[in-house]
């Protein structure tokens, strides 16, 4: 039958007689909702018990986010103070100059001559190299003498023959309709050809 109603139990509050009350079918009406209001108290405890395992599993698992955040955060930190900074590759006059400079005076000195126009600063040609240098790449030689350098590669043969070919084919501006680059690419090729069989035959001879 269910949770009675407030006007019901109003009602059942104003009846008069007991013997009259007892006969009639209020007393079950009563009992019924007594149940369900028993009913709906153990529903909410368990409704709260419920509640307070899932907060819990919540406190737990943000304990443990922030756990492994702390973690991340020591191993980034460990890893960024240890890691190996990575060495600038740069030309080999650059190289030969910092090296030099390096002999007889020290970075903040090198520095200083490359950003100043002190009367003072010799202009040698070390201190030029650097400075062309510096004009088009300053963060890379910075990041140079911070991490380290080491000497590009020298070119080979070959792509020397092609780059010389490619800086006069420009000049020239010879650009259309023929690939400059590609010109370059087989005029090397074939100038490649032609000393190596001058190696053959001085090696014959």
């Amino acid at each position: 039958m269910g949770k009675l109603s407030k006007e019901e139990l109003d009602s059942i509050w104003k009846t008069c007689h007991l013997y009259a009350f007892l006969q009639s079918h209020l007393p079950l009406k009563l009992l019924n909702h007594i149940d369900t209001i028993e009913a709906e108290k153990d529903q909410l405890i368990d409704n709260v018990a419920q509640l307070q395992k899932e907060l819990n599993g919540m406190k737990l698992s943000l304990e443990r986010a922030t756990s492994d955040a702390n973690e991340w955060e020591k191993a980034y930190f460990n890893l960024r103070d240890n890691r190996t900074p990575e060495k600038v590759v740069l030309p080999q006059d650059v190289v030969k100059a910092i090296d030099n400079f390096m002999k007889t005076t020290s970075v903040n000195y090198l520095m200083y001559a490359l950003t100043t126009k002190d009367s003072v600063i010799i202009e040698t040609d070390r201190l030029k190299v650097l400075r062309g240098f510096a004009h088009q790449n300053g963060g890379l030689l910075i990041q140079a003498l911070v991490n380290g350098y080491t000497v590009e590669e020298e070119p080979t043969t070959e792509e020397r023959i092609k780059n010389k070919l490619y800086e006069e084919l420009m000049l020239q501006k010879i650009l259309y309709p023929i690939d400059v680059n590609k010109l370059a690419q087989n005029l090397t090729l074939a100038i490649r050809e032609i000393l190596a069989e001058d190696a053959v035959k001085q090696h014959d001879s």
